[in-house]
């Protein structure tokens, strides 16, 4: 496990007061807790940021610095796809197999610096799925995305493998399920996508082969198992064990089934027109909680946690 070194102490004493907070830091805790995958030269690091954080407040405020000065950089090489990483990385997959991504359109108009209504860029993305030839929306995508990959930094890429949710989608974009925003989220363990009785939100799906991704670096330095520092603190992540090869998002689909479902992370790559695959609207909150998910995703993995019986899921 993490942060069992001595030199951790007090922020090992702060994760375990944490354990009997409100149930998000709880949950974030846990994760820090149950995480087998960290290098020791990376939890050093980390250790630095937090040595002494008194509560969860500050310890926020310094994993959002740590991740900004090593993982979410606007030069140079994340952390994650260093050396020191490599038990993490995932070399052999197969390149010719699609990898999906979910973005906000909100986030991704921001990004790109775009003063447009969201409704109407939402409209052009899919008239230009519709006809991916015709001129004018084309050239709206492409500049739309051209604007969007400007703004983005070199943070790793959270994805999921399109064989796991291909069954909601057909040939003819009016045949597909209509609820797979919903579907997608859900299985890929975005719970922070959820319109929560409010506004539906507006999203892009894009789909790329995973060699596009290896042609950046080859093979054994592009994708990777996500650990707890490979990206922003969120109850919705869960550590994969150190045996398993794959990393596992927290199924939050609708019902009492639980499935895991694979999840990556991979260097930075250029969005293009040709990866816009869906556009799609979020209108319910997840299937499943984020505190039922957790149990039963915990549960499974039980024999594969160490100290799991440090935590209390009760």
């Amino acid at each position: 496990m993490a942060f069992q070194n001595i030199i951790f102490a007090n922020f090992y004493k702060l994760l375990k007061a944490t354990l009997r907070s409100d149930p998000e830091s709880q949950a974030t805790a846990e994760n820090f807790i149950l995480e087998e995958r960290l290098p020791p030269a990376r939890e050093e690091r980390y250790g630095v940021f937090v040595n002494s954080p008194g509560n969860i407040g500050p310890w926020r405020g310094r994993h959002d610095k740590y991740i900004r000065n090593h993982v979410y950089l606007n030069k140079g090489l994340p952390e994650t796809f260093a050396d020191e990483n490599l038990p993490n990385f995932w070399p052999g997959l197969e390149e010719t197999q699609y990898l999906l991504r979910l973005e906000n359109l909100h986030s991704a108009l921001k990004l790109a610096k775009e003063d447009k209504e969201i409704l109407k860029v939402f409209q052009l993305c899919e008239k230009f799925l519709q006809d991916r030839r015709h001129p004018v929306y084309l050239d709206f995508v492409e500049e739309f995305f051209s604007s969007w990959n400007a703004g983005r930094d070199l943070r790793p890429t959270f994805a999921g493998f399109w064989g796991e949710v291909k069954g909601s989608f057909d040939n003819n974009l009016d045949n597909d399920d209509p609820d797979w925003p919903n579907q997608v989220r859900d299985r890929f363990g975005l719970g922070h996508y959820d319109p929560q009785g409010g506004e539906p939100i507006p999203i892009l799906l894009l789909r790329y082969r995973l060699s596009e991704v290896n042609d950046l670096v080859g093979k054994n330095g592009s994708a990777g198992i996500p650990t707890v520092l490979d990206g922003d603190m969120s109850p919705f992540f869960g550590p994969t064990p150190a045996n398993h090869q794959c990393g596992q998002a927290l199924d939050l689909s609708p019902g009492n089934d639980y499935n895991f479902y694979c999840e990556i992370i991979h260097r930075r790559i250029d969005f293009r027109p040709e990866h816009l695959y869906r556009v799609g609207w979020i209108n319910q909150s997840p299937g499943k909680t984020c505190q039922k998910a957790r149990f039963i995703h915990f549960q499974f993995l039980e024999a594969d946690l160490k100290f799991f019986g440090e935590i209390s899921h009760s």
